[in-house]
């Protein structure tokens, strides 16, 4: 598993387990990559902290931040999403904390449970 977070040309920041789809062979034998393919993808924001509550003046650290994951194409049927190359701005490695978080997230598709439950399966009136 190689999980990235991408930087889009959206400004979208998305976390996924990235592997680089290849093009036809050239005249020369190689093979060019053309796009990404992503498992699982969800977009992932640093939710922003209202200053007019008691965090004035507070630091953040990175180990903490308050992070926000939906999926990244939540009607796509498929898991697997392909992005075009040129759509990526930069790819790179999460922190540790953003990778546990994720982790957490989509252990729900390994053990084949759905993500979001149903109103009445969540206990919710």
């Amino acid at each position: 598993m190689t999980v990235k977070i991408a930087r889009l040309r959206s400004r979208e920041d998305v976390i996924a387990d990235f592997k680089e789809v290849f093009g036809p062979e050239d005249e020369q034998g190689n093979k060019r990559p053309i796009a990404y393919a992503m498992r699982l993808p969800y977009e992932i924001r640093v939710l922003e902290i209202d200053m007019n509550q008691d965090h004035k003046g507070s630091i953040r650290k990175v180990s903490e931040p308050e992070l926000f994951f939906a999926p990244w194409a939540p009607l796509s049927k498929e898991k697997d999403i392909f992005l075009r190359m040129e759509e990526v701005i930069s790819l790179y490695d999460p922190h540790d904390a953003v990778m546990e978080k994720y982790t957490e997230i989509t252990k729900v598709h390994q053990d084949g449970q759905r993500e979001n439950p149903a109103p009445e399966e969540r206990g919710t009136d």
